[in-house]
């Protein structure tokens, strides 16, 4: 029997677009609330500006359904096969975000860090490997370069003569990656931050009090406001999401400035995913209803479940 669905996206959106998985079959809803069946045996996916990313349940090949291996698969509306196979990945990895970079490399962010597809072999290759996801994030940089963050564990030290030493605190870091071979560069080191995420809308911070940076230049300069954060969950195009003290999620623009103040709270919420193009939340909450929020302003739109779906 076919292993059940392990987690992942659940529900995604894409340029007005919103992708649902139930009980394996992928459905899309497009802008106009045509709906349109494009797979089965799936337990996730990823929609970028390319293509649409989406992991399958594999082939036991002799194992047992949980251990056997999954797939990542790419479909492409226009191509004379849709859908193509990309990777084999391991049973127990978890696909976080996939971005494709503007010369067709593909990233991978994981529960277990960040990885690299390896096309001509369809595997999956470790470049950064992690589980402070929260501070596991990419950007690309144009020419082949990838600018990701990460987090360095505090280090316990030893005990010499009755005394600790060697104990360290936790940095976050700032690196360079070649798209090309997966060799890295450590740039630069954050000391006084307890997150760190960088994107399109730039490179964001959290001091340990939560307080909301932005880094300009070679410094990081204090966002507008009083207002402080749990967490800092995406940094978008233009926007970027944060969790508050609260539990809401809300986002700033590029400097900083508060914009939608009144999201969701992540603990009310059964599964959500933001979308890669505009930067807007997408949700489902416990009664089964998807919501859709902009990131500019807030607006809340519930997405239609009578539908039609295409033949």
């Amino acid at each position: 029997s076919r292993p059940p669905p392990r987690g992942g996206n659940a529900v995604a959106s894409h340029a007005g677009t919103v992708y649902t998985l139930e009980a394996g079959e992928l459905m899309a809803r497009d802008p106009d609330g045509i709906v349109r069946f494009l797979g089965t045996q799936m337990d996730d996916v990823h929609p970028t500006d390319s293509a649409v990313y989406a992991v399958s349940w594999g082939t036991p090949s002799g194992l047992t359904a949980t251990q056997a291996p999954r797939e990542l698969w790419r479909l492409v509306y226009t191509g004379d096969t849709p859908w193509a196979h990309v990777a084999t990945i391991a049973h127990d990895l978890r696909i976080d975000e996939i971005k494709v970079a503007p010369s067709g490399e593909i990233l991978v962010l994981t529960q277990k860090g960040l990885y690299r597809v390896d096309r001509p072999r369809k595997r999956l290759h470790a470049i950064m490997l992690t589980e402070d996801t929260n501070n596991l994030s990419v950007a690309f940089l144009g020419k082949g370069k990838v600018q990701a963050t990460l987090r360095r564990p505090p280090g316990s030290g030893f005990y010499q003569g009755g005394e600790l030493k060697g104990e360290t605190m936790p940095v976050c870091e700032l690196w360079s990656i070649e798209l090309a071979t997966g060799e890295k560069t450590r740039l630069r080191e954050f000391w006084n931050v307890k997150q760190i995420r960088t994107g399109a809308a730039g490179l964001f911070a959290l001091t340990p009090g939560g307080k909301l940076r932005r880094l300009q230049g070679r410094t990081f300069r204090n966002a507008p406001g009083q207002q402080t954060y749990d967490r800092i969950v995406h940094v978008g195009r233009k926007y970027t999401w944060l969790e508050d003290k609260r539990g809401q999620l809300v986002t700033v623009d590029k400097a900083g400035r508060l914009r939608a103040r009144a999201g969701p709270r992540v603990g009310g919420v059964n599964t959500w995913g933001i979308d890669a193009h505009d930067d807007a939340l997408i949700w489902r909450v416990s009664n089964l209803n998807l919501w859709r929020m902009d990131a500019q302003k807030g607006k809340r739109a519930k997405v239609s479940a009578s539908a039609r779906r295409a033949r």
